[in-house]
C-alpha cells in the first residue's frame, strides 16, 4: 500500500518474518502485491496476508484498486465463514489499511485529523485487550510509533460484534476529548485484525528514522520532543515490536498447523 514510497515498515516486516521462520524451523514463501499503484491483488492461495500503511486518504474513492480490494476483503471474509478451522486464512491491517478495511466494514468514522499524528505516543488497552492473546503480554498502558493524518472514531458497536469482533485498545487523550478518541487497535474476529498505529516499528529503526528527520527537516522542534520521548520509551516501543505481530504470526501458524475445536 506504499505506492512505491520508500517505507522502512517493509524491512520492519520482512524482519519480523523471517525471525518467526527461524522460531518456528519453516520456510516462509512470501510475494509482495503494490495495490495501489499497480492494482496487484493476493487471491485466496495465501496462508497469512500483512496489509500495510501507507500515504494519502483513506476516504471513499472509485479508483480500481479500491473495488478490487473491498472485493478481496469480501471474498476472505466469505471464504473463512465456510472453512473449517485448519484452513481459515489470516489477515492483519496496518495503519492506512486499518482504516480502509474499517470503512468498508462499516466499523467507525473515517476523517482526517486536524494535525497529523506523528512520533511516539501512548495508548491504552481496553478490558478486552488485556485478554487477547495478541495482546495480552503488554502493559495496560504502550507506547507506539503513529504517523496518520487520518483517524478512525465513533466506533459502530453493532457492526464490530455482529463480526465477532472487539476494540483492544484506544488512543490515550484527556477525559475532555474521550467521545472523540481514536480507535488505535481492533480484533475484527479470530482471524483478522488490525492496528492504527505501527506495530512493525522497532526502536533502532525508529531511532534513525528520528535522526535522519532532524538532520533533514527544517522545523526540527518536533522531531526533537519525540526524539526526547523515544529515548524515554524504547524498551516499550520494542516490546510493541516484538509482541503484536509475532504474537499474531504465531497465532496463525500454530491454528494452521492443528486447527481447534
Amino acid at each position: 500500500m506504499y505506492c512505491h514510497v520508500y517505507n522502512q515498515g517493509m524491512h520492519c516486516i520482512h524482519q519480523i518474518i523471517g525471525r518467526t521462520e527461524k522460531k518456528f524451523n519453516l520456510s516462509i514463501s512470501i510475494e509482495v502485491f503494490e495495490v495501489r499503484t499497480s492494482n496487484r491483488l493476493p487471491g485466496l492461495d495465501f496462508d497469512i496476508y500483512i496489509s500495510t500503511g501507507g500515504p494519502g486518504s483513506p476516504l471513499e474513492s472509485n479508483e480500481p484498486w479500491e473495488l478490487n480490494y473491498r472485493s478481496w476483503l469480501n471474498e476472505l471474509l466469505q471464504y473463512n465463514s465456510t472453512s473449517k478451522p485448519s484452513d481459515k486464512k489470516f489477515a492483519f491491517f496496518i495503519c492506512h489499511s486499518f482504516q480502509l478495511a474499517c470503512r468498508m466494514l462499516n466499523f467507525g468514522k473515517i476523517s482526517q485529523r486536524a494535525q497529523k499524528s506523528e512520533g511516539i505516543f501512548e495508548i491504552e488497552r481496553t478490558l478486552t485487550g488485556k485478554k487477547d492473546t495478541v495482546f495480552h503480554s503488554l502493559q495496560d498502558n504502550f507506547w507506539v510509533v503513529d504517523s496518520r493524518e487520518y483517524q478512525v472514531t465513533n466506533p459502530n458497536h453493532d457492526s464490530i460484534e455482529s463480526m465477532g469482533g472487539n476494540i483492544l485498545a484506544w488512543e490515550k487523550i484527556s477525559d475532555q476529548e474521550v467521545a472523540h478518541r481514536a480507535v488505535m487497535a481492533m480484533r475484527f474476529n479470530t482471524e483478522m485484525m488490525g492496528t492504527q498505529f505501527h506495530p512493525e516499528a522497532d526502536a533502532e529503526g525508529l531511532l534513525k528514522y528520528i535522526q535522519n528527520k532532524i538532520e533533514n527537516e527544517k522545523d526540527t522542534s518536533n522531531w526533537k520532543i519525540a526524539s526526547a520521548k523515544a529515548g524515554q520509551h524504547l524498551e516499550s516501543i520494542e516490546r510493541t515490536y516484538q509482541t503484536i505481530l509475532p504474537e499474531f504470526l504465531k497465532q496463525a501458524i500454530e491454528q494452521k498447523s492443528v486447527g481447534y475445536d
